[in-house]
């Protein structure tokens, strides 16, 4: 998904500068973070598509264009469990 990302890394480099960790595109955008979250209103496709990265949406076209049930999320080292609507809308969070 992030081809810049994976170039400017650097395999066994754990750094807080997001930068040195392949996280960002050439954008500096964080493309974990660049999806629209399921609390957030949208009033068209437009509207859910502006402002969004090149990478992300070319995902998000994916997705619609191909049915699937099943996915896997991997994280070297870490052990991650994500599911439908695993997060919750600002004013009910504590």
């Amino acid at each position: 998904m992030n081809p810049d990302g994976f170039d400017a890394s650097v395999e066994g480099v754990c750094s807080p500068d997001p930068s040195k960790t392949g996280r960002e595109n050439a954008h500096r955008i964080d493309l974990n973070r660049n999806f629209p979250d399921q609390f957030e209103l949208h009033s068209d496709d437009a509207d859910l598509t502006r402002g969004r990265e090149l990478e992300t949406l070319n995902v998000m076209k994916w997705i619609v264009d191909t049915p699937f049930v099943l996915s896997a999320n991997l994280h070297a080292g870490s052990v991650v469990a994500s599911y439908p609507y695993d997060s919750v809308p600002l004013a009910t969070a504590k």
